[in-house]
C-alpha cells in the first residue's frame, strides 16, 4: 500500500521547511547564556518546583503562564537549563507556520512563504530570540488567535487570546486590534471573541486576586502603570528602522495596492500596536516583536502584488532571489555584531567562586541580569527572594533602596553587580538596587570578571560583605 505525500512535491512547502531549518541552524548555533531578565524566569521556575509561588513568595511583574511553563520545563529537563533558550526559537517557528497558513489562505503558498521568511529573518526576531523572555510566546499565541479568527472560530480565538494575556498583559494592544477589526466586520463575532477571552481571563485573575490580593494587583497591574520613561523611544525606533527598514517600506507599500480589504486586520493591528508604543512611557526593543508578524503579512502582500504578472516558473526563482537579498543584511549583521554580544562567558568560573566563598546556608544578591543564573548554578538562595532587581522596581516605588539595604545588612554574603569600570578598574557607577555606601563601606570588592562584548558595561564585580 502506497502512502501519498503530496507535500513532498510542493516546492513552496519544501522551501518553507528549508527556511525554518536555516533559521534553526543560525539560532541554535549561537545559543548561550546572556545578560538578560531571562535569568529571572529560570530561577523563579526553580523556586516554583520547590513549592514557592509568585506574588506570595517573590515579586513577579506578569501573569503566570510563562513562569509556570518555565517551571514545567525545568521539571522535565532538570539541570539542563540551557534548553530553556530554545523556547523562544520554537515559539517563533510555530508563529511562522501559522503565518504561512494564514497568508496561504489569503493569497497562495508562495506569498505564505514570503511572509514567514520576512518574519523569521526580521532583525527584531533574530536578535530578541537570543533571550528567553515572554514576548515570543505571547506573539505566538496572538498569531494562533488570529488564525482561528480568520477561520471564523471566534470563541476559540478568544480563548487563545486570553492565554496570550495571561502570559504578558501587553498582548492586549494586539488583541484590541483584532477587536477593532471584528467591530468593523462582524459585531456578533466580536461578542463571541470577547466571551472566549472572558471565560478564561476573568476567572483566572479573580482566583489570583483572591489568593494573593494586593500583592498580585500591585505587581501585575499597578507596577506597569507606575513605570517612568526608560530607554529613549526615539533611539529604539531609529534602531528598528535602521535594520528592518525594508520590511517597514514593504509594509507601507501595501497601502498603494488594490484589494486592501483582505489586509484590514494586519493594518488595524499594526496601527494599534504602533500607536500604543508611541504613547506608552516605558517600551523596549523586544516589544516590537509583537508587531512583526503583521508587518510580515503586509510586506508579503507587496511582493505578491509586484510579482503577480510574472510567469509562475520565473516568479518562484525571482522571489527566492528577492528573499535572499532581503534577509542577507539582517542575518549578517546579527551574526557579526549581536549574536555574541552580552554573552556570559565566565558562568563556570563565577559559579565556582560563589560555591567556594559561601556556605549553602548563605545568600547572595545583585543584578537581575546575572545573579539569578549564578544562584541557580551554585545552588545558593537569593537574599529575601529579591530576584527581580530591575531599577524600575525601585523607581516605581514598589521597593525602596534604603529599606532593601537595611534588609540585606548582615544577611547577605556576596553582592554581584554589572558595571562599567574605568582604566584603573574602578566602577563608574553602581546600579541603584542597594545603597552604594553599603557596598563601598561595609563590603569589599573581591572579584572582577571582564565582559568581552556588551552594549553598556564591561565587567561583573563581586562584593564580599
Amino acid at each position: 500500500m502506497k502512502f501519498k505525500l503530496p507535500w513532498l512535491k510542493d516546492k513552496y512547502f519544501l522551501t518553507f521547511i528549508g527556511v525554518i531549518l536555516l533559521f534553526l541552524i543560525i539560532k541554535i548555533s549561537q545559543i548561550g547564556f546572556k545578560f538578560s531578565d531571562e535569568n529571572i524566569y529560570f530561577y523563579m521556575g526553580k523556586l516554583i518546583l520547590e513549592g514557592q509561588l509568585p506574588y506570595r513568595d517573590f515579586f513577579f511583574a506578569s501573569p503566570p503562564v510563562q513562569i509556570f511553563g518555565t517551571a514545567g520545563f525545568l521539571g522535565l529537563f532538570g539541570t539542563h537549563v540551557i534548553l530553556l533558550k530554545i523556547l523562544p526559537i520554537v515559539a517563533c517557528v510555530v508563529s511562522s507556520i501559522f503565518l504561512f497558513v494564514i497568508v496561504k489562505k489569503k493569497f497562495n503558498s508562495l506569498t505564505g512563504l514570503i511572509a514567514s521568511t520576512l518574519y523569521l529573518f526580521s532583525f527584531v526576531i533574530l536578535t530578541t530570540t537570543d533571550h528567553s523572555t515572554g514576548i515570543h510566546l505571547t506573539t505566538m499565541l496572538v498569531v494562533i488567535s488570529y488564525y482561528f479568527l480568520d477561520r471564523e472560530k471566534y470563541f476559540l480565538a478568544g480563548v487563545i487570546a486570553s492565554l496570550a494575556l495571561l502570559t504578558r498583559l501587553y498582548a492586549a494592544i494586539a488583541i484590541i486590534g483584532l477587536m477593532i477589526y471584528l467591530l468593523i466586520k462582524n459585531r456578533k463575532a466580536l461578542l463571541k471573541f470577547i466571551l472566549g477571552i472572558a471565560v478564561i481571563f476573568i476567572p483566572v485573575n479573580l482566583a489570583l486576586i483572591l489568593m494573593f490580593k494586593e500583592s498580585y494587583l500591585n505587581s501585575v497591574f499597578l507596577y506597569h502603570l507606575l513605570k517612568s520613561a526608560g530607554i529613549s523611544k526615539l533611539n529604539i525606533f531609529a534602531f528598528f528602522l535602521k535594520w528592518d527598514i525594508l520590511l517597514v517600506l514593504l509594509s507601507l507599500s501595501s497601502l498603494f495596492f488594490k484589494n486592501k480589504k483582505r489586509l484590514l486586520l494586519p493594518f488595524i493591528t499594526t496601527a494599534t500596536i504602533f500607536l500604543f508604543y508611541l504613547f506608552y512611557a516605558d517600551i523596549y526593543y523586544l516589544y516590537l516583536g509583537l508587531m512583526i508578524p503583521f508587518l510580515a503579512i503586509l510586506g508579503a502582500s507587496t511582493i505578491h502584488n509586484l510579482t503577480e504578472k510574472i510567469q509562475e516558473k520565473n516568479r518562484f526563482i525571482i522571489i527566492i532571489l528577492i528573499l535572499v537579498i532581503l534577509i542577507t543584511p539582517t542575518t549578517c549583521f546579527y551574526l557579526r555584531d549581536h549574536a555574541q554580544a552580552s554573552k556570559i562567558t565566565f558562568t563556570s568560573e563565577i559559579t565556582e567562586f560563589v560555591k567556594n566563598n559561601t556556605s549553602p546556608q548563605e545568600t547572595i544578591y545583585g543584578s537581575f541580569e546575572i545573579t539569578p543564573l549564578i544562584a541557580l548554578f551554585s545552588d545558593r538562595k537569593i537574599a529575601g527572594n529579591y530576584i527581580d532587581t530591575n531599577e524600575k522596581t525601585f523607581l516605581s516605588g514598589i521597593y525602596n533602596v534604603e529599606n532593601r539595604t537595611n534588609e540585606l545588612r548582615g544577611n547577605v554574603s556576596l553582592v554581584i553587580m554589572k558595571t562599567l569600570l574605568d582604566q584603573n578598574g574602578n566602577p563608574l557607577y553602581l546600579e541603584k538596587i542597594v545603597s552604594s555606601d553599603f557596598l563601598l563601606k561595609e563590603c569589599n570588592l573581591t572579584k572582577i570578571y571582564p565582559i568581552k562584548k556588551d552594549y553598556e558595561d564591561n565587567a561583573v564585580i563581586i562584593y564580599t560583605c
